[in-house]
């Protein structure tokens, strides 16, 4: 995941994603990491309290707060209703904070320091985009397709229904989150990103999915099938690591700069 996924080229910019993803790989290791047990409710509120405090690192973490929330009352049932409901009400310390950083900072609680307009009066916090224009350019155009710039995605895909028979809450992490992220970006008006390497917004998510890698390459599944799922999982990576090499090879910003002066 680390070599073969966007994490390798983001590593070398201060983007917020890479944070972001491994905020959320935390949080789904601390609630789902420790066996079959029910979620505590200590253990809920240390979670919320990430996830809230998540968003500061970037506004639209706040999407993984019900996407966890779900997945606990998914994992448990009723009886997580509680550890759900700690969940989001420790999460709103960290919006709260957020609101509060905005209001002081730019003026206002819902007030995040973007621009309106940029680059010719191109208006940037909108969801005017169609939304197959965005799914296309996530899923099928060769310059931020999810497929071709983390190719381990496609066999984090197969291991979903095994991940959901280990571990209902991961995998229902694994696939919610990527799932409203990808509906949610492919509207915005800047889809694509700005200037950066691939499907940018949907990093955190992707690394997310691949979770679904792990029951795969699990020793206790079959010999053969484990051997040939290695082959493939090889394959996948070193396409990946190709690709995040031509990334790092140039630089998005350097058409930004003055002539001879990058």
């Amino acid at each position: 995941v680390g070599l073969g996924t966007p994490i390798f080229a983001y590593s070398g910019w201060l983007f917020s994603e890479p944070l972001s993803a491994a905020i959320f790989v935390g949080v789904a290791l601390l609630v789902f990491g420790r066996g079959h047990e029910p979620i505590t409710l200590r253990t809920a509120s240390i979670a919320g309290l990430v996830l809230g405090l998540a968003t500061v690192v970037r506004p639209t973490n706040v999407l993984a707060v019900g996407v966890f929330a779900v997945a606990l009352l998914v994992r448990d049932g009723k009886p997580a209703l509680r550890a759900a409901s700690v969940l989001c009400a420790t999460s709103a310390l960290g919006v709260v904070a957020l609101l509060s950083h905005n209001a002081l900072l730019f003026g206002g609680p819902f007030e995040f320091g973007y621009p309106a307009t940029a680059e010719g009066a191109k208006r940037l916090n909108t969801f005017d985009t169609p939304l197959v224009k965005g799914l296309y350019g996530f899923l099928l155009s060769p310059g931020k397709s999810i497929f071709v710039f983390a190719p381990p995605v496609i066999l984090a895909l197969a291991g979903l229904r095994r991940l959901w028979k280990r571990e209902r809450g991961a995998a229902t992490v694994a696939m919610l989150l990527p799932s409203i992220y990808l509906f949610f970006s492919a509207r915005y008006t800047q889809w694509e990103g700005g200037y950066c390497v691939g499907p940018r917004y949907m990093v955190p998510s992707i690394v997310l999915l691949c979770l679904a890698l792990g029951p795969l390459l699990a020793e206790d599944a079959a010999p053969f099938s484990v051997a040939r799922t290695k082959k493939i999982a090889l394959l996948l990576l070193v396409l990946g690591a190709f690709v995040q090499c031509v990334s790092l090879a140039t630089s998005f910003m350097e058409d930004q700069a003055p002539r001879g002066r990058y």
